[in-house]
């Protein structure tokens, strides 16, 4: 004999099944738990500000540019062009140097508009500054192909935007601290 489901409605109690056991087996519930990681995913990515990073990214590569330029001007009219040519000892340095110090600057840049996931936006930065320079490689070389150093200098790109960010969250925190005090106090 069956229990529960032919009884009357208060021996239906007796046969419960686990909630647990039955979210397990069943197939609609299990596919809506797989989801729900996907739609947390789907979630942050509604949170990136795409374009802030975007601009941040191509403005930290045209400084970059920039300054290779400025020290490319300054060696020539010091009469010693071939020291700042490209792939030199002072682009390598200014590569490296200058790659770090513009993306950490434009990151710090972007977490004054943003609200939150400051270390992702920092590190999608420096992906993006990457991205741009290697757009600018292969149209001029026909190779992806790079100098080490150049290698290096994007490794610090996403460490620098990396970096940002921590800065960024870290001082939004202290200043959360200090609001809190405010209001309290």
């Amino acid at each position: 004999m069956l229990t529960g489901f032919n009884q009357p409605l208060g021996f239906a109690q007796d046969c419960r099944i686990d909630e647990d056991q039955w979210n397990s087996r069943n197939p609609l519930l299990v596919l809506l738990k797989s989801i729900s990681p996907l739609e947390n995913l789907m979630s942050a990515i509604r949170e990136v500000h795409w374009g802030l990073i975007v601009v941040a990214g191509f403005l930290s590569e045209v400084a970059v540019f920039a300054i290779f330029l400025l020290l490319l001007l300054i060696a020539t009219l010091a009469g010693i062009p071939d020291v700042a040519r490209p792939m030199s000892t002072l682009d390598y340095i200014d590569a490296v140097l200058s790659s770090f110090a513009m993306v950490f600057l434009f990151t710090l840049w972007l977490g004054k508009r943003i609200e939150s996931r400051f270390v992702l936006h920092g590190t999608l930065v420096g992906v993006v500054g990457i991205l741009l320079f290697a757009i600018m490689w292969v149209a001029t070389t026909g190779s992806l192909a790079q100098p080490p150093l150049y290698v290096v200098a994007h490794v610090l790109k996403v460490l620098s935007g990396i970096t940002g960010g921590l800065v960024v969250e870290r001082r939004r925190r202290r200043d959360l601290r200090v609001e809190g005090a405010q209001v309290a106090g």
